[in-house]
């Protein structure tokens, strides 16, 4: 099994986005106990590089979790 460390780490192409991924996990995991990457899909790098917040991404993904 792969640790959730390492599903970001392999998943993330430099330390921000990263950061960011981690954060949004962090709460998602919170509201559901389990992780971004036990959800469907997401266009999470989009996310990032349209300037959303990981909070704004976290909320909207636990808002709609089966979003796409």
């Amino acid at each position: 099994m792969t640790s959730r460390d390492e599903r970001i780490d392999s998943y993330c192409d430099g330390e921000e986005f990263k950061n960011w991924m981690e954060t949004v996990d962090l709460l998602v995991t919170a509201e559901f106990g389990i992780g971004v990457f036990d959800l469907p899909d997401r266009l999470w790098r989009d996310m990032f590089d349209s300037g959303m917040s990981a909070m704004e991404a976290a909320q909207d993904t636990i808002e709609n979790p089966w979003a796409e």
